[in-house]
């Protein structure tokens, strides 16, 4: 009776604590395309994917982004952006960085996190140099990795003007950035009405976001935390990135059509 007693209490216990679990926000595989356009002009299109690689250590995190047809005649520009994020800390280990505009190589960087050291080696191939720049924490993202790290976060308990800090590493400078929760609210998409976390950015320099910008984006309030939406407002308008398409989510998710 006692062993029972016993084992009911185990299964209990170890149901409870699966149940607490958060379940992971995405896995490899995952495929998630977005967007870009400035009032209403189509710009471009993006696509993350959370990349198989052989380092179990790491998720690699591979972004492509290229311009419209209808501009690529004028306008030809390519962009590629690969994340390498430790799995256990969720920080940026390495990122690479490389745009054609025109057919013309315009940004070929590389660059090296050590978190332990607090450095960035930054790895220039077109002027073929590196250079070592001190950083501000051992949490440091690049910014790709900043918003799987954001999607790792418990945004659950989170309030109206609750804050999420992260450091962030961008063209050879180190940015505080806090992420204030504006508002939960529902953001309309090409599939439906989702709810989202909405998110405004800001960097206590002022010099990431200048002239009065401001950023804003939409997390999906659900297991995914997709970015939904992004919006920066620039003078005469604002640029806007919405997703458009996703593949192989970790978890479901639901978009209401009214």
């Amino acid at each position: 009776m006692n062993r029972g007693i016993l084992i009911l209490k185990l299964f209990c216990l170890l149901s409870s604590s699966a149940l607490g679990q958060n379940p992971e926000p995405f896995k490899r595989g995952e495929w998630l395309r977005y967007q870009i356009s400035y009032t209403i002009l189509d710009l471009a299109e993006v696509v993350f994917e959370v990349k198989d690689t052989s380092d179990s250590l790491d998720y690699e995190i591979e972004v492509k982004g290229k311009t419209v047809d209808m501009l690529s005649w004028f306008y030809d520009a390519d962009y590629k952006y690969l994340s390498f994020m430790d799995k256990k800390k969720n920080i940026s280990n390495r990122s690479v960085r490389k745009i054609v505009e025109n057919g013309a190589i315009m940004i070929n960087r590389d660059i090296t996190f050590d978190q332990d050291k607090g450095t960035a080696t930054v790895l220039d191939n077109l002027a073929k140099k590196d250079t070592i720049i001190d950083i501000i924490s051992n949490k440091t993202q690049d910014i790709v990795s900043m918003f799987y790290h954001v999607r790792l976060q418990d945004l659950s308990p989170m309030e109206v003007k609750d804050t999420l800090s992260v450091p962030l590493f961008i063209d050879k400078k180190m940015f505080n950035l806090k992420l204030i929760l504006q508002a939960i609210e529902d953001v309309k998409t090409s599939f439906g009405y989702i709810p989202c976390y909405k998110f405004f950015a800001w960097e206590e320099t002022g010099s990431l976001l200048r002239n009065g910008n401001t950023l804003t984006i939409w997390i999906s309030k659900d297991d995914n935390k997709i970015p939904i939406k992004s919006e920066i407002t620039i003078f005469l308008g604002s640029v806007k990135l919405m997703l458009n398409g996703f593949k192989k989510l970790q978890n479901p998710i639901y978009f209401r059509k009214e």
